[in-house]
C-alpha cells in the first residue's frame, strides 16, 4: 500500500527504494491517562475552539501533541464552521 502510494507521487523508481532505518523515540507523544474522568477534563478544556466571532483555533497545542491530534483538531474546527456557516 505504501509503495504504491509513493509511485502515484514519485514514479516507478520508488519500486527499488530501500528502507535505510527505523528509529524509535520512546517518549514521541505526551502520555495520556486513559482514566474516563481525566479524558472528559480534557476534552472540555480542548473544546474551545473560537477567540473572538471569526477567530478559529486549531492545531497540535489543542489535542495530543502530535500530527494525529493536529489533524483531528482542524477537523472539528471545519465541522464547527460549516455549522456556523449553515446556521446563517
Amino acid at each position: 500500500m505504501l509503495t504504491s502510494q509513493l509511485v502515484s507521487w514519485f514514479g516507478d523508481e520508488v519500486i527499488d527504494w530501500r528502507r535505510l532505518n527505523v528509529y524509535h523515540v520512546p517518549s514521541g507523544l505526551p502520555k495520556l491517562s486513559l482514566d474516563p474522568v481525566e479524558q472528559e477534563k480534557r476534552k472540555a478544556a480542548s473544546w474551545k475552539l473560537t477567540l473572538h466571532p471569526n477567530v478559529w483555533v486549531c492545531g497540535d497545542h489543542c489535542e495530543t501533541a502530535s500530527t494525529q491530534g493536529a489533524m483531528h483538531s482542524g477537523l472539528r474546527v471545519a465541522e464547527k464552521i460549516q455549522e456556523s456557516v449553515s446556521r446563517t
